[in-house]
């Protein structure tokens, strides 16, 4: 029970900077987006995405061709595109 308190009052002190930075409008939780990592990927996608008749599966196959891979070193799925999209 004592270890679950002080828990709390490290905690405590970590949201408080969390609330700071977040005040600044930083983003303080999550996953870093496409658009934050890889923005010559994500301005790829919107315009190959804009042309008519690019499925999602289209285009998630043409930065891979121009050599954007995902970390893992393989073509982003159609699903990682539609998030690149904010669709």
């Amino acid at each position: 029970m004592v270890g679950q308190t002080a828990g709390a009052v490290q905690r405590g002190n970590g949201s408080a900077a969390r609330e700071r930075k977040r005040d600044t409008g930083a983003k303080v939780e999550g996953r870093k987006s496409y658009a934050e990592t890889r923005p010559e990927t994500v301005q790829l996608a919107r315009e190959l995405a804009s042309r008519p008749h690019m499925s999602l599966r289209k285009v998630a196959a043409a930065p891979a061709d121009a050599g954007h891979l995902t970390a893992n070193g393989k073509p982003f799925s159609h699903t990682s595109v539609e998030a690149m999209l904010g669709r």
